[in-house]
């Protein structure tokens, strides 16, 4: 994905030059060094997290901004050029390019219906079916992002691997717009949320660097509470901004180098409890993905893999600095990227004429419960991504037919449907699926090459479980 590789070089870049100047750079932002000033920055990160709205945040920052106690913190605010605009449409696209694109948003999801055969013996038989679906490539106006980073900050992050993680997050502050919000939260013996989610003016992004760059690693590791203290900040904004009318594409970043100890420490106990909290957020068509970053040899993959899938995102394994800015660059590019939410995909298996019934769906996505699942199945999706491609392996049991001459039989109906992340537009789509049945089937007809690989596919993840190998947007990360 372009957006993802323009990311990862930025982030190489940037932590690149850091690293060159590190003790020796002048930031251009305050580091709250002395005593008065790094209590000054929590005084006013209390503040912000007092105040419900990110609107409300927003202006008591512009009013701290002149008071003398925080002169040193706003010394020097990022220019126009230096703050990334990603609010605005692309160069080129013209003035009212977004503004069009949200009150007439393009098809962002293209769907075929791919059957392994286009005619099939009339007798009972298995088939299988292809579900594609695919993104636009084309982003006009990226949607608004909110995001919360979460940050190990034990005593086995000390030297390195804290800066570079730092490092990130200043980054991740850099490039988000005015119309995107940013939080942190960091975790050692227990859980502090240091910076509410706060929109990214400059003024927010002083702070947030401030507040990043007074981090230090020492204790035991909490996630469990980090990650949910991310969440409920996600939960906290949705309720203050219902009815404001802007949508954000949500997520998480669990940054991690070591296991759980402090509270509940094992994959089943941490999702379970993530999985109640995430739920009334998708219900709500707020859905918050999660991205988990392992460093190093010592994680628990399994349970960061499963964290990962809990929250529909991507499990990355770090082992060596060379692959953050792949890692991370791939993930914002994702988010920055996004042109469908809320993805919906309802399997209607046609009853007539005996019936032809579900029998199993492979998806990769989230399985919502039916009354009778030989009938209906429901697959849920976050986000789909620009140029994103997605297959579901449909496998349907087809009865006998009475007639022995040639005839068309609908299969299945495909309803899908998705949010435009920038206009909050709800599109619906039906697609059908019709194969001929007869008597005498053509000899030589050859089985579909997608629904060939995409069984393979499936059959080889169900095999492997637990495997830890993942295809993330054409690169295999693998831990």
């Amino acid at each position: 994905m372009s957006d993802s590789n323009s990311q990862a070089s930025s982030l190489l870049a940037f932590l690149t030059s850091q690293a060159r100047s590190r003790g020796t750079r002048v930031p251009a932002v305050a580091e709250a060094s002395n005593t008065a000033q790094r209590g000054a920055v929590e005084e006013l990160a209390a503040e912000l997290a007092a105040l419900e709205t990110l609107q409300l945040r927003s202006e008591l920052l512009e009013e701290r901004m002149t008071a003398d106690k925080y002169k040193a913190l706003f010394a020097q605010l990022p220019s126009h050029e230096d703050t990334m605009q990603l609010d605005e449409a692309p160069p080129g696209a013209g003035p009212d390019a977004a503004a069009e694109a949200s009150n007439n948003p393009a098809e962002a999801i293209t769907v075929k219906l791919v059957p392994e055969f286009e005619e099939v013996a009339n007798q009972e038989l298995k088939f299988k079916v292809v579900i594609s679906l695919k993104a636009a490539s084309d982003v006009v106006k990226p949607a608004n992002v909110a995001l919360m980073a979460v940050v190990d900050k034990s005593g086995s992050m000390q030297g390195q691997k804290i800066e570079l993680v730092k490092g990130t997050v200043e980054f991740l502050a850099e490039q988000l717009g005015a119309n995107d919000a940013l939080g942190l939260v960091t975790y050692s013996d227990s859980a502090k949320g240091d910076l509410p989610m706060l929109l990214m003016t400059p003024a927010a992004k002083s702070i947030a660097k401030a507040v990043n760059n007074r981090i230090r690693a020492d204790g035991c590791t909490a996630l469990h509470d980090g990650l949910m203290m991310a969440v409920k900040e996600h939960s906290a904004d949705v309720k203050s901004s219902s009815g404001e009318g802007t949508r954000r594409v949500r997520s998480i970043f669990l940054c991690t180098d070591g296991l759980p100890n402090i509270g509940p420490s094992d994959a089943i106990s941490i999702v379970s409890a993530l999985r109640a909290q995430l739920a009334p957020l998708a219900a709500a068509e707020e859905p918050v993905s999660i991205h988990t970053f392992g460093f190093g040899q010592d994680h628990d993959p399994k349970l960061l893999q499963a964290i990962a899938e809990a929250g529909s995102g991507i499990y990355y394994h770090i082992q060596n600095d060379r692959q953050i800015p792949e890692a991370f660059g791939d993930a914002l590019g994702g988010l920055l990227s996004v042109v469908a939410s809320n993805v919906r995909i309802s399997i209607t298996a046609e009853t007539a004429g005996g019936g032809v019934m579900i029998s199993n769906v492979h998806s990769g996505g989230k399985i919502e419960t039916t009354a009778d699942p030989s009938k209906q199945r429901v697959v849920k999706f976050a986000d789909l991504f620009a140029d994103e491609n997605r297959e579901m392996l449909l496998e349907l049991q087809l009865p006998a037919t009475q007639q022995d001459d040639r005839q068309t039989q609908q299969l299945v109906k495909v309803d899908v449907s998705y949010t435009d992340p920038v206009s909050g537009v709800t599109v619906n789509r039906r697609h059908v699926l019709d194969v001929t049945r007869s008597a005498v089937v053509p000899a030589g007809q050859k089985r579909n090459d997608l629904v060939a690989t995409t069984a393979a596919r499936f059959q080889v993840a169900e095999v492997g479980g637990g495997g830890l190998s993942f295809t993330i947007f054409g690169t295999v990360l693998s831990a």
